[in-house]
């Protein structure tokens, strides 16, 4: 055998490798663990997003401004990436129709959780530089890691270019590691002005609410990461599903969270504010309200 023999056989086997790594598992037609899994995760999905819109038609008074709308259609998203999920797995459908439906279900989901911790971070945060900034990253991040993924990922299954299946592979690790970096970033600040928060608040039962978002916070964190970790196993199958789940999870702690800061403002015209999503990042945000709020009542 020559070198050039030798090359060839490398090049075959690296190529085949990507094209196996990111091949979708599907229904093999027995209920094994995977199927069952499966199942349960798109029940509990769509569960989650039936009760996410029934929350949020009767939590917001006015259906307008940018939290309201990321989080309507972030949960949409998570609709039609279930389903794109699930018609893969089982067989159904035409083959670009479920690929179109979960990749553009997938943009909306993952651009639109990233809107809704933007939104929310106007709530507490007073300063312009860092919201223009963290919603410069959510756009340029959104434009070149996840339109780029979509190509590579129509390019892998519809071509027979083995650099397609090669980069669909890479990319997909990247984008879900910049991705969670990203709203990591934002529940980081988050967590921050939730911390300089208690140490200017003495009132009990308004520092045990702030204890509250910061765990609601972490709790969120957490579950970024364990996708990352299911990424990195190549539990593709799981990773993907699993983040319907997750995604869904996050949206009800998300409105929790709103719940929570309501209650500090303390109701009235804050309450319409907010759920009019009525000048979030202006020069009344909560965390101004807040600390004008305790420095008037001498706490």
């Amino acid at each position: 055998m020559d070198l050039g023999d030798t090359r060839d056989i490398r090049s075959w086997y690296r190529n085949h490798h990507f094209a196996a790594a990111i091949q979708k598992q599907t229904f093999d037609g027995r209920y094994a663990a995977d199927s069952v899994i499966v199942t349960l995760s798109i029940a509990l999905a769509l569960y989650n997003s039936l009760e996410m819109t029934l929350l949020i038609s009767t939590t917001f008074k006015k259906w307008k401004g940018l939290y309201f709308w990321s989080l309507s259609l972030c949960n949409l998203g998570i609709i039609g990436y279930t389903l794109g999920v699930m018609l893969t797995f089982f067989n159904l459908g035409v083959g670009w129709f479920n690929l179109t439906l979960n990749d553009a279900a997938w943009i909306c989901m993952i651009t639109c959780q990233s809107l809704v911790l933007y939104s929310r971070l106007g709530l507490i945060l007073d300063n312009a530089k860092i919201l223009t900034a963290v919603k410069w990253m959510i756009i340029v991040d959104s434009i070149v890691l996840l339109i780029t993924t979509v190509v590579l990922n129509f390019g892998s299954k519809f071509t027979t270019i083995d650099a397609f299946s090669e980069g669909y592979f890479y990319i997909e690790h990247i984008q879900m590691t910049v991705i969670t970096m990203q709203e990591l970033i934002i529940s980081g600040v988050y967590i921050w002005k939730t911390s300089n928060l208690l140490k200017v608040i003495s009132k009990a039962h308004t520092r045990g609410m702030i204890w509250q978002l910061f765990s609601i916070n972490i709790i969120i964190i957490a579950m970024d990461v364990a996708l990352v970790v299911l990424q990195y196993k190549h539990l593709q199958l799981y990773q993907e599903i699993i983040k319907a789940v997750v995604y869904g999870i996050k949206l009800k702690l998300e409105l929790n969270i709103l719940s929570k800061l309501v209650d500090l403002v303390g109701g009235g015209s804050n309450v319409r504010t907010m759920t009019g999503d009525e000048n979030l990042a202006s020069d009344e945000t909560f965390g101004l309200k807040i600390l004008d709020k305790n420095k008037g009542s001498g706490v």
